[in-house]
């Protein structure tokens, strides 16, 4: 009998698309089912499948998993079932049929018939506690499949310092489409945080990560001994530099929150902002441990 798979279409970038890694990864583990990821181009956007690029354990496949009923079911489907009369039978029907609108989250956990299981619409709160539970699995499997040049940025030198990475996003946050949502973290914000890190951390080095370094460079708010990444470097690998820090000051992204995930000192001070986005709830983002500061 052919073995069950949890399939899932890939949405956004590199910290995104970790997520929903991670999130099915849990999913095809519960039901020792086969991963199969569709997304060489995140489907609908021109985003790549940065996936390819790590040591994850799953199928790759080209194209679209969705045939047009699919589409059609996902249309229906997706609204939102807290607005359906008996929303607990509505969601059970399709998961019964293998159409998988909330995993975890939703009672009630009606067995699967279908031997495929698409995961139509990962919950951002449920991808995050998922994460936790397979830690272990996710630190061995989200490596760079490329080297690392460790040696651009960790030099002997460097090493006798608690290094502080430090994750500056601007590029699309800076677009009137993502304005409404995103926020940027700026000067005040950065300010504080590094003062926060000087508090908590003896004789800290700053290394600094961005999609802007030259205003980075130019802006001077870090420190003259700062260290700023070199130019060239693939997605993977500026991921396993940002991580191999000891400390983190993150910016309001996806991509910033999995390289603190991954760091490994169990010491680890980790500062972020202590807002998000511009609206919505999103305390789901929140590690207990982290230090908050107002950007």
């Amino acid at each position: 009998m052919r073995k069950k798979r949890v399939v899932i279409r890939l949405v956004g970038r590199c910290g995104n698309q970790l997520f929903q890694y991670a999130y099915a990864k849990a999913v095809a583990l519960e039901n020792n089912a086969e991963l199969w990821v569709y997304g060489d181009a995140n489907v609908e956007t021109d985003w790549k499948n940065e996936l390819k690029g790590f040591n994850v354990s799953c199928n790759f496949k080209p194209g679209d998993p969705l045939s047009r009923l699919d589409r059609y079911k996902l249309l229906f489907a997706s609204k939102d079932p807290e607005r359906k009369k008996d929303p607990e039978r509505f969601l059970a029907k399709y998961r019964k049929r293998g159409f998988v609108l909330n995993y975890y989250f939703y009672p009630p956990k009606v067995e699967i018939k279908s031997r495929r299981i698409l995961l139509m619409n990962v919950n951002e709160q449920e991808r995050h506690e998922k994460a936790d539970e397979i830690r272990d699995i996710l630190l061995r499997e989200i490596t760079a499949k490329e080297p690392v040049p460790y040696s651009d940025l960790f030099t002997p030198e460097v090493r006798q310092h608690p290094t502080v990475c430090v994750s500056v996003r601007r590029g699309d946050f800076l677009s009137s489409k993502e304005k409404g949502l995103h926020f940027v973290c700026g000067e005040t914000y950065f300010q504080r945080a590094i003062l926060k890190a000087k508090e908590r951390i003896k004789d800290p080095l700053f290394i600094v990560f961005s999609d802007d370094v030259e205003w980075c460079r130019q802006s001077g708010l870090f420190p003259q001994d700062s260290i700023y990444e070199k130019p060239g470097y693939s997605i993977p690998q500026k991921l396993m530099l940002m991580k191999e820090c000891q400390n983190f000051i993150i910016s309001n992204s996806t991509f910033s929150w999995w390289a603190q995930y991954l760091g490994t000192d169990p010491n680890k001070v980790v500062i972020a902002p202590s807002r998000w986005k511009n609206q919505g709830d999103y305390s789901y983002m929140y590690q207990p441990f982290w230090i908050l500061v107002d950007p």
